[in-house]
C-alpha cells in the first residue's frame, strides 16, 4: 500500500481519500492495521498531527476504528454500507446547502420511510 500526496486537496484530505479508496477496492481488508501516525507522517514528510487528524476523520466516517495504544484498524463492514452512508450524507448536505430547512429534510426522510413501510 502506498500513500501519495497529490496536492489537489489538503494533506489530511489526500490521506483520507486514498485510505478510503484502498478500503473500497479491497486493498485494505477488514481488521487490517494502518501504519502508525508517526510512521506514515515520516514516510510522507508531514506532521504526525496531520495524519492523526486524517485518522480521526476516517473513524468519524466509519472506515476505521482506533484502539488506544494498539493502533488504527479497518472497520468491519466498511465497504458498501459506508459508501451508502457517505453518499446519503453528501445528498443531505446538498439539500441543506440549497436552502432546505432541517425540518423539511427530516419530513422528506420520514416520507421515504413511510412509503417503504406502506408497501
Amino acid at each position: 500500500m502506498f500513500i501519495k500526496l497529490l496536492g489537489k486537496k489538503s494533506v489530511y484530505e489526500d490521506i483520507c481519500d486514498q485510505f478510503i479508496r484502498y478500503i473500497e477496492l479491497g486493498v485494505l481488508k477488514e481488521g487490517e492495521k494502518l501504519p502508525s501516525c508517526r510512521q506514515l507522517a515520516m514516510s510522507l514528510g508531514v506532521n504526525p498531527n496531520t495524519v492523526s487528524h486524517a485518522y480521526e476523520i476516517l473513524e468519524k466516517k466509519g472506515f476505521v476504528v482506533s484502539f488506544e495504544k494498539r493502533g488504527v484498524y479497518v472497520k468491519a463492514g466498511t465497504t458498501e454500507q459506508s459508501k451508502l452512508i457517505l453518499e446519503a450524507k453528501e445528498q443531505i448536505k446538498r439539500l441543506y446547502d440549497s436552502g432546505l430547512s432541517y425540518n423539511l429534510i427530516n419530513e422528506i426522510i420520514a416520507e421515504v420511510y413511510k412509503e417503504d413501510n406502506d408497501d
